[in-house]
């Protein structure tokens, strides 16, 4: 059986053409803002119209989307990677969104790290620029650490593709 082939872009003025297309389509405007929001998260259509507003979280320096395993077209299933943490305020932030035990500066940063080894499953998939991804040694050895600011790391091991004994620390 033959596969299908299907059109791509991959001249920049093509995608500017088609950039233009969409932006000045005049149609529903449901439609309209579904177009200008497939190019921007690289999803399909059918999971885009499924969407529903409590998979947004908005109201983060960095929005996120998370949609449900089960309307993933795909029968790869994203595993669940942070088993445990060592500090709570970390938890706490990764699990609602709170910042009392973390520095609130670091919120962003921290956000995209523990969102991260979601699409991970080895730790040299943290290993990316500006990250300072590196494995100490004596206590931590074993473990694998990323930097957010200054002195302050998030560490953690991995037991398989899953992360485990997450901690959040200033090493001054």
């Amino acid at each position: 059986m033959q596969s299908e082939k299907y059109a791509t872009l991959t001249k920049p003025a093509e995608i500017a053409e088609l950039m233009r297309a969409i932006y000045t389509y005049s149609g529903d405007r449901r439609t309209c803002y579904c177009l200008r929001i497939l190019p921007l998260v690289f999803t399909r259509s059918g999971e885009l119209r499924s969407a529903r507003w409590p998979e947004f979280d908005l109201d983060v320096p960095e929005p996120l989307w998370r949609i449900p395993d089960e309307r993933m077209k795909s029968s790869y299933t994203i595993p669940t990677i942070i088993r445990s943490f060592r500090q709570g305020g970390l938890e706490a932030f990764f699990r609602t969104g709170s910042k009392a035990g973390i520095r609130p500066e670091h919120a962003m940063r921290l956000r995209l790290q523990l969102e991260h080894p979601h699409r991970s499953g080895k730790p040299s998939d943290m290993n990316l620029p500006g990250w300072r991804f590196h494995s100490p040694h004596g206590d931590l050895a074993g473990h694998h650490s990323v930097s957010v600011s200054g002195n302050w790391r998030v560490t953690f091991a991995f037991d398989g593709t899953d992360a485990i004994l997450v901690d959040y620390r200033d090493f001054h």
